[in-house]
């Protein structure tokens, strides 16, 4: 298959050089390039789908493992519930520890620095993900960020400003 591409002369003598550092024609170079990337892509999309079974609970499971939380924080779990809650804690950690591989996989990948719990991980890969596709420039995220935290803050003196202890709250 023929196909031919207009490159900046920068990037062809970029290639050209690297190309001759390993002693291969341009084609042959940019042919092994474009099967790495691919790889590499369809190598994040299997790990992706990997992480993203999640915990494998269904929303139902969920809510029980949620309402024996705040059960138990009440102290006022029965023994049956309290056995099952230790169950469904876990098979979540169980869960969790099964993801980590594919999370630091990814994370090398992405040249990310994997610190942190698995969620943190994942976290931030998504975060990653969705910066990847954003058209929006740094300075219009630092001025939406600076907004949400402005009406945020707004909001919680509105509610505490005639709480008792909380006059010292100046409301615009």
């Amino acid at each position: 298959m023929l196909i031919n591409i207009e490159l900046a002369p920068s990037v062809e003598e970029k290639l050209k050089n690297k190309a001759n550092q390993k002693g291969k024609s341009l084609e042959e170079l940019i042919v092994e390039m474009l099967e790495a990337y691919i790889e590499e892509e369809e190598t994040k999309k299997e790990l992706l789908e990997k992480i993203n079974l999640g915990l494998g609970f269904s929303n139902e499971e969920w809510r029980t493992y949620h309402e024996l939380c705040s059960l138990r924080d009440a102290q006022k779990l029965t023994e049956e519930q309290h056995e099952k809650l230790l169950i469904m804690s876990n098979e979540i950690k169980k869960r969790k520890t099964e993801r980590m591989p594919y999370l630091l996989q990814l994370a090398e990948i992405e040249g990310i620095e994997a610190s942190g719990t698995p969620e943190d991980i994942a976290d931030y890969v998504a975060y990653r993900k969705t910066i990847e596709k954003s058209k929006a420039t740094e300075e219009e995220i630092d001025a939406l960020a600076k907004e949400v935290k402005s009406n945020y803050w707004n909001n919680i003196k509105e509610r505490f400003r005639d709480k008792e202890g909380f006059g010292f709250i100046p409301v615009p």
